[in-house]
């Protein structure tokens, strides 16, 4: 009895998996990943931030990574709620499971992350085709940028996130594998957190030959700051850089666009030397 009932879960687990038509993100990127597969009919339910593509605005918010509103997850009655294994709480996980809805957990904290979900979201809502299309040309696109910058001259960089207080991004972050790919050097490689905060000194001593930054809300000021370390090495080659590249914010597969413009603004770099 036991083994019957073991292996019909199983097979009920993949027939949702397979054939999901109701889905809930608990990530922007896992809804707009969803969207870039033709699957936006399937979902019936995002999270708090959930902005691009437009389509995405208007379906139901069912709250943040670690406030959901329980009673809408009811009313939307989900076949799967998709969670970020780097940004959904373990708890979280744990409560909507207890609570008997199913959830999968989406690993992409790296580049090759990002392809095998993917791929894992195709089989979730049935788009293993479109899936396979767009994650062949992610890897063919991350490929073709390894092959043309990562063995160029190497240059030190500090990719600043914010400036009050100073968060920048360690070594386990997608961004910093991108740096690497275009042939940088993040200089807060070593440090385990994704998004670590530190200090000026800290930046200065490491001496970055380039800065680059996001350029959100038009924000042009939030590099600034470094202009009076003149003996720093990006102050004196003026390599500070706006990154405009929406799809730095999220791993998905638009992480091969931003890829171009940090390789870009290295050349830049290079240029200077």
């Amino acid at each position: 009895m036991a083994s019957c009932t073991s292996e019909n879960s199983k097979k009920e687990e993949s027939i949702i998996e397979n054939n999901a038509s109701r889905v809930i993100t608990l990530s922007p990127h896992l809804a707009e990943m969803l969207f870039n597969l033709g699957a936006l009919n399937t979902l019936v339910g995002v999270s708090a931030y959930t902005d691009f593509p437009e389509e995405l605005k208007n379906l139901p918010n069912i709250g943040d990574a670690f406030v959901l509103d329980i009673e809408k997850i009811t009313i939307l009655e989900p076949d799967i709620i998709l969670a970020w294994e780097s940004g959904t709480p373990r708890n979280i996980v744990d409560e909507l499971v207890n609570l008997g809805f199913k959830v999968k957990i989406i690993k992409s904290k790296n580049l090759e992350d990002i392809a095998s979900s993917i791929l894992l979201l195709g089989d979730v809502v049935g788009k293993k085709n479109e899936a396979k299309k767009i994650a062949n040309e992610f890897k063919t696109g991350i490929k073709y940028l390894k092959d043309t910058y990562q063995k160029k001259k190497k240059l030190r960089v500090f990719f600043q996130i914010d400036e009050k207080p100073i968060f920048t991004i360690g070594g386990s972050h997608f961004i910093s594998e991108v740096i690497d790919i275009c042939g940088g050097i993040n200089i807060f490689s070593d440090v385990k957190q994704t998004a670590p905060s530190i200090s000026e000194e800290s930046v200065v001593s490491r001496d970055p030959e380039v800065i680059l930054s996001r350029d959100v809300a038009s924000n042009k000021m939030k590099l600034k700051i470094w202009e009076k370390f003149e003996n720093m090495s990006a102050i004196k080659l003026d390599n500070l850089f706006y990154l405009n590249a929406r799809e730095l914010e999220r791993p998905t597969s638009g992480l091969v666009n931003a890829g171009k413009e940090i390789c870009s603004k290295l050349e830049q770099a290079r240029s200077k030397l």
